[in-house]
């Protein structure tokens, strides 16, 4: 239904949400069986593997893709992305980045078209960032960063960024 969160953009909100309990337990576990550094490249593995598979779907689908400046003046949040996320230290934060790239890829075709479309799907990712920094306040062993805020919108608006390029002319995504 347009105008609304799908079901999975509601999931992967929750699951980011019921994660935060649990994500500095699992990252120490994952750390403590492979290490810190090899995380953190399986992380760039994953993110150059992602990356790869995007730029063919780009030439693969390059004539149905509806191309206009406005696309790829809004496809430009993934250059200070993948920056970022080459320049981050913590595996942790480059989890932030991804999850949120997600959660803005399937917010884009959950609401109407145009300006309200931006301000709705850039509000419920900021809304959901914000949510879980304040969930972060009442567990024992986390708390509220606005780094993490930051990263969650830059990932999430990359994710939604990324579902305007890949419009069909006939206003779908496939």
């Amino acid at each position: 239904m347009k105008g609304f969160p799908s079901f999975l953009s509601i999931f992967i909100s929750a699951f980011i949400m019921g994660i935060a309990p649990w994500a500095r337990r699992i990252l120490r576990f994952i750390y403590n069986y492979i290490g810190r550094d090899i995380a953190s490249n399986w992380l760039k593995i994953f993110f150059i593997i992602g990356g790869v598979i995007v730029i063919f779907y780009v030439f693969h689908r390059w004539k149905k893709i509806q191309t206009s400046f406005l696309t790829f003046l809004l496809f430009l949040p993934l250059i200070p992305f993948t920056v970022i996320f080459f320049k981050i230290v913590l595996p942790e934060e480059k989890i932030h980045l991804i999850l949120y790239a997600l959660l803005g890829l399937s917010l884009f075709n959950d609401f109407a078209k145009g300006r309200v479309k931006l301000l709705l799907g850039t509000g419920f990712i900021i809304l959901v960032a914000f949510l879980v920094e304040l969930f972060q306040l009442i567990l024992p062993d986390r708390y509220f960063d606005y780094r993490d805020i930051f990263f969650n919108c830059v990932g999430g608006f990359t994710g939604f960024s990324m579902g305007n390029f890949f419009i069909y002319k006939k206003g779908e995504i496939k």
